[in-house]
């Protein structure tokens, strides 16, 4: 009779292949391929997917000549999954959230002790960063204020289908428990627990 391998060893293999220049730190870091797995599901569990983009592009290895293929989302749960080192670094935030900000009243910004450039450099951070500030990015968002839509300068249905959209996204949204650490030892990713 075969043994059959299970689905966390099958991808602990694709990942050993796939992520062979990632090292594996000691104490409160964990092995790569774990982090990606746990990662993945924190990102599909915390941040709602009308908060990122449907689609990203996927950076095929050097042996395919640097290629970039549009792929669906991996951090959205009813897609596919793939190992994050090609697509880590490309814009996982939906840009429903700068139009949000766009669309935001100026009563609603004072109550918020904020401008709205200021929101959207933080926006802008955060899409380079990955998920690296989705957290201090989630704490200035998600405000009571926002999750009304009478704080929103709505002048069609069209505003109004984001604003919902974003209000739900906001709501369904948390914090993530642990972030990746680009800037680890030797220039290595790990991952760091919160």
């Amino acid at each position: 009779m075969m043994n059959l391998l299970n689905y966390r060893d099958l991808l602990r293999i694709v990942f050993t292949y796939l992520h062979s220049d990632i090292i594996c730190s000691q104490n409160n870091h964990f092995e790569s391929s774990d982090v990606d797995l746990f990662f993945t599901q924190q990102v599909i569990r915390k941040i709602h997917p009308n908060l990122l983009r449907p689609y990203v592009v996927y950076k095929l290895p050097d042996r395919y000549y640097e290629m970039e293929v549009l792929i669906e989302n991996p951090m959205i749960a009813s897609n596919s999954y793939l190992p994050g080192k090609m697509y880590r670094r490309t814009q996982m935030f939906s840009d429903i959230i700068p139009l949000v900000i766009q669309l935001l009243t100026s009563e609603a910004l004072r109550k918020m002790n904020t401008y709205r450039k200021i929101l959207l450099r933080r926006f802008v951070t955060l899409q380079e960063s990955s998920f690296n500030f989705w957290n201090e990015f989630y704490e200035i968002i998600h405000k009571p204020i926002l999750l009304h839509e009478s704080n929103y300068r709505i002048r069609n249905q069209i505003d109004q289908y984001f604003v919902r959209k974003f209000i739900v996204g906001l709501q369904n949204s948390q914090k993530l428990s642990f972030y990746l650490n680009y800037t680890g030892f030797g220039g290595h990713r790990m991952a760091t627990l919160l």
